[in-house]
């Protein structure tokens, strides 16, 4: 999240991935994107992304 606004990058999002024994590895469950016009600060997309990570989480529970 920091780092995509550092970068200036106008996407960025959340993904939610099936843990395994590796660092950032595992099959992907469910992305989202969040597109961003430019002038986000961390405090503005902490609870954006919380709540996308949220909703992904529902919808992927549901297919469980």
């Amino acid at each position: 999240m920091i780092q995509a606004i550092l970068d200036g990058v106008n996407i960025t999002g959340v993904t939610l991935i099936e843990l395994d024994a590796k660092m950032d590895h595992g099959p992907i469950l469910a992305q989202a994107e969040y597109k961003l016009d430019g002038t986000e600060t961390p405090d503005d997309l902490y609870p954006i992304l919380m709540e996308l990570g949220v909703d992904l989480l529902m919808q992927i529970s549901r297919l469980i």
